[in-house]
């Protein structure tokens, strides 16, 4: 829990990215600390401590001293605590350039830095975080370039989630064939992934492949309980004109949850418009309007609840 000016109503209205810091063994992350890979980053937050800890031990951390050297030199100092009466490190924020590197160099720098996997947890995880910042800031070209760079490493217990984020940008940049792929790779290594099933079901649903798309749909719920999946299953078997199976499934989504609006509500045109149950297709439509938390929305219902009752 951190105690900010909030909450937050999007999320990228704060975002940030931790840089991996391993005190002990530092050899394992080093590769992280160049410049390059802060394009795309707009902020950086630095501890005096940390960067004076490098200073004074250049010769065996060379990276990260000219790392925290350039921060210093390139970065326009926005806040600092130096002239403040608190405890602890003193702390700067920098803004850093709009433009530092080209995804061209920044392949080949990492490809340099770590020619063959070190199966290192934390540079996968870091590679994992910054493909999970540019996804949140729906910049999925960035997200799909971190995403690969993390496979690389081939951190085993990372290789899931990667894969993961991978998907998720493709899917994204409407490149279906290989977010199909690179989710069927993720739940080969981790087949309880609801996340994965999801994602290769809406790559499938994009790619036409109705029935393998409901068959990982109804996997990803049975692994989730995720109710917002419950209603991909509806509308899904919708399209695909099985209303009697769409309305059931619908009805599976329980009272008492944010789900169940959108479930009335889907409900509501199926039985309305594809199956004739006029009177059930209104009770439906009622009940969303009475639980939708979108006072738009609910105007529209309202709206159409009246069209409907007078036109009995």
């Amino acid at each position: 829990m951190i105690e900010l000016y909030g909450p937050l109503f999007r999320d990228e209205e704060r975002n940030f990215i931790i840089w991996p810091f391993f005190a002990t063994q530092g050899s394992l992350v080093s590769s992280a600390y160049h410049p390059e890979f802060l394009d795309g980053i707009r902020y950086a937050v630095l501890s005096r401590e940390i960067w004076r800890r490098f200073e004074a031990d250049s010769a065996n951390y060379p990276n990260e001293f000219q790392f925290h050297r350039w921060l210093r030199t390139r970065g326009r100092l926005v806040w600092t605590t130096q002239e403040m009466k608190v405890a602890g490190p003193v702390l700067e924020v920098r803004a850093l350039p709009a433009s530092i590197s080209t995804r061209a160099t920044r392949d080949s720098l990492f490809r340099a830095l770590v020619p063959k996997p070190t199966r290192t947890t934390r540079l996968a995880l870091w590679c994992a975080q910054m493909a999970g910042l540019f996804g949140r800031l729906d910049q999925h070209d960035r997200a799909e370039e971190w995403a690969l760079r993390g496979l690389t490493v081939e951190a085993a217990n990372m290789q899931p989630q990667l894969y993961a984020a991978l998907a998720l940008a493709r899917l994204r940049l409407n490149r279906f064939p290989e977010a199909e792929e690179a989710a069927a790779r993720g739940i080969a290594l981790l087949p309880r992934s609801h996340s994965l099933h999801l994602y290769r079901a809406m790559a499938l649903e994009e790619m036409g492949r109705n029935e393998e798309a409901l068959a990982m749909l109804r996997r990803a719920f049975a692994l989730s309980n995720d109710q917002r999946i419950q209603l991909n299953i509806g509308q899904l078997l919708a399209e695909m004109g099985r209303f009697e199976e769409a309305v059931a499934a619908l009805e599976q989504v329980p009272p008492g949850i944010p789900q169940r609006a959108a479930a009335r509500r889907d409900m509501a045109v199926i039985l309305l418009n594809s199956q004739g149950r006029r009177e059930e297709g209104i009770a439906a439509l009622r009940e969303a309007a009475e639980l939708t938390s979108d006072p738009d929305q609910a105007r529209l219902l309202r709206e159409e609840l009246d069209r409907l009752t007078r036109a009995r």
